[in-house]
């Protein structure tokens, strides 16, 4: 199913809910899994070859610890045509689908959970503290906002450019998100953060940050191997 919004092109997939044909845009658990280990340092330029640049989502404990020996997926960013950049999001093993609110496919055969995903203007997935409290990949920063727009309007809006669509988590831990942007560059994300959020995004400021929650998996953007 295909959306055309203002500035971005999405098609977010529950995969196995979908009972359509996903083989253009599924991958095997394992490839999803897999991939680079390791947070790994915000990297500070260089050329972006045409493999495009990746974040290997890694998970982020409540404590704010970052476990970097397991992936959760990754979001891989490549350049399109006429300026827009592709935006493929896959993820498994996600566990924090618990006392969500599951959504029903269009088409009646499953449920998804959604969750906000964000690019992060920080070049770190560290955890911070304010107010003497811990904050979980807070090294991360706020949503990636080159136009100081200080508004969350998601990927329709006129807001932050990070504004990414949610991802549909299925039951098995398992999602796919895919997007069309041009709301920023390659040369941009390097060194960025995206962020896996722990509840769905309502795309507005109330409340803040759409309500998306918790920051329950990090990666930093560095350039495709």
């Amino acid at each position: 199913m295909r959306q055309t919004t203002i500035g971005i092109t999405m098609v977010a997939l529950a995969a196995a809910a979908l009972g359509c044909s996903t083989s253009t845009v599924t991958r095997p658990a394992s490839a999803v899994a897999g991939g680079v280990s390791g947070v790994g340092s915000a990297v500070a330029g260089g050329a972006v070859g045409p493999a495009g640049l990746v974040a290997v989502l890694h998970p982020v404990s409540s404590a704010g610890a970052v476990d970097s020996s397991v992936s959760l997926g990754k979001v891989s960013f490549k350049q399109g045509t006429g300026g827009q950049l592709n935006v493929l999001a896959q993820v498994a093993g996600i566990t924090s689908i618990a006392g969500q609110e599951a959504m029903q496919v269009a088409d009646g055969q499953g449920v998804f959970y959604p969750h906000g995903l964000h690019v992060h203007s920080g070049g770190s997935c560290a955890a911070t503290t304010q107010d003497g409290k811990v904050v979980p990949a807070g090294a991360a920063g706020p949503h990636y906002d080159p136009a100081a727009t200080n508004s969350h309007k998601g990927p329709q809006g006129a807001g932050h450019a990070g504004d990414l669509p949610n991802i549909r988590i299925l039951n098995d831990g398992t999602g796919i998100m895919e997007a069309t942007t041009s709301r920023f560059t390659l040369g941009e994300l390097v060194g960025k953060t995206v962020i896996l959020h722990a509840n769905a995004d309502n795309y507005t400021d109330t409340p803040t940050n759409g309500g998306s929650g918790a920051r329950i998996a990090c990666g930093v953007i560095e350039p495709a191997r």
